[in-house]
């Protein structure tokens, strides 16, 4: 019996779930990154994410460390940091930047 080291994928496989389910059986997942599309935005790479510190914080230097637990839109429970709407105010990209929540 053969096995697969490396298992190439499309978008649609580019979820956690896939993912998991692939690495789970020992094998690597490779799949094409989607071309960025942020104009004016900082895109997300861009931010940096420390969840053992529980920060992140954006290229223009600020941070935040307010994790709030949600759903995401498969139902599971995900962390979402949210910037504070004065300090993003203060960015010249900022009124295009990644949404945020008042």
């Amino acid at each position: 019996m053969d096995v697969v080291d490396t298992v190439l994928g499309d978008m649609a496989d580019s979820e956690g779930d896939a993912r998991e389910a692939v690495e789970a059986e020992g094998a690597e997942m490779v799949v094409k990154a989607p071309t960025m599309t942020n104009v004016g935005r900082f895109p997300r790479p861009d931010f940096t994410i420390d969840t053992g510190a529980g920060m992140v914080g954006c290229p223009a230097g600020n941070a935040t460390c307010d994790a709030r637990k949600v759903n995401d839109h498969k139902g599971r429970r995900v962390t979402v940091y949210r910037f504070d709407a004065a300090t993003c105010a203060t960015c010249p990209p900022s009124t295009e930047d990644v949404p945020h929540e008042n």
